[in-house]
């Protein structure tokens, strides 16, 4: 019976020190040329995303979710800030203020839900056009 369970670690310990090779070794060879980045990624939902992805020389804006992948935009590479530091995630550009008013994606939206969480008094604010 020892006999048996020490084939069996044995033979688990081999199949794991192959699989890991393999892993280093793969990505090793696949990490220095990639020719397509992951800038970021935001999830909007359990299924949906947006990534700002690039590809040489240009820097695409796709959409992600069970239909499939679709281009939402393509951006100018000088157009993305560069982080600061490692931990800061890439800052894309907004053009027009009104742009956002009254989506998810408002800073003003989430200003207002939060004075309404908190039982403060609403947030007055304008939106310039």
């Amino acid at each position: 019976m020892l006999g048996l369970l020490l084939r069996v670690v044995l033979s688990l310990a081999v199949v794991l020190g192959i699989l890991w090779f393999v892993a280093n070794k793969a990505g090793r060879r696949g990490g220095r040329t990639r020719l397509v980045r992951v800038a970021g990624r935001q999830a909007l939902s359990r299924t949906a995303s947006v990534a700002v992805v690039e590809v040489a020389d240009r820097v695409l804006v796709l959409g992600v979710s069970d239909a499939g992948v679709r281009l939402l935009t393509e951006l100018d590479p000088d157009q993305i800030a560069e982080p600061e530091d490692a931990s800061a995630a890439p800052v894309l550009p907004v053009t027009g203020g009104a742009a956002l008013a009254g989506s998810v994606l408002s800073p003003v939206t989430w200003k207002q839900a939060w004075a309404a969480a908190t039982g403060r008094r609403t947030v007055q604010v304008s939106v310039d056009e």
